[in-house]
């Protein structure tokens, strides 16, 4: 686990995965460029996923460096916040996006799928958050009920699409 300056961090400190070994791969067909930009200088892959190191050994995802939300210039990682939502009944799907802002530069948005004819409001949606124990700072700031979302062949939510589908592709 490194630091956004690639220093390896200790354990139970969040930073981003990095790995090597017999079992990483070794590049990207015709793309020797790319791969090489993927490495530290001591040789570790980057791998985008941010994660923590317990005390036994083991590793656990905390989320992807580019799915990150930053306002105000904190790092906010959108998975627990999914998570939280995705938890309402009224919610059939959820993504947490940045929303961009002129002053903090992104601001907390839920974009929501809703079950049924269920109402999703961001008052709804904050009362939620507050009960289930969502740090406050983490609460959305806006909501966009959409009737579906953009989805890969393996059903994951396509975010960067949805982002600039819904804001003009400006973040």
């Amino acid at each position: 686990i490194v630091s956004e300056t690639l220093e390896h961090l200790p354990v139970g400190s969040a930073g981003e995965l990095v790995m090597r070994g017999p079992g990483v791969f070794n590049g990207y067909l015709g793309q020797t460029d790319l791969y090489e930009s993927s490495l530290t200088p001591d040789g570790f892959f980057r791998t985008g996923d941010l994660a923590k190191l317990d005390d036994d050994g083991y590793v656990h995802i905390t989320g992807r460096l580019k799915d990150l939300i930053i306002r105000g210039g904190v790092n906010i990682s959108p998975v627990g916040i999914e998570d939280t939502l995705a938890g309402h009944p009224a919610v059939r799907r959820v993504a947490a996006l940045g929303e961009p802002d002129e002053r903090l530069g992104e601001r907390l948005c839920a974009v929501v799928v809703p079950s049924g004819q269920s109402e999703i409001s961001l008052e709804v949606l904050i009362e939620w958050s507050s009960s289930q124990g969502l740090p406050r700072r983490y609460w959305p700031e806006s909501v966009r009920v959409v009737s579906e979302m953009p989805v890969t062949a393996a059903g994951k939510i396509r975010k960067n699409q949805l982002r600039d589908e819904l804001f003009g592709g400006t973040t």
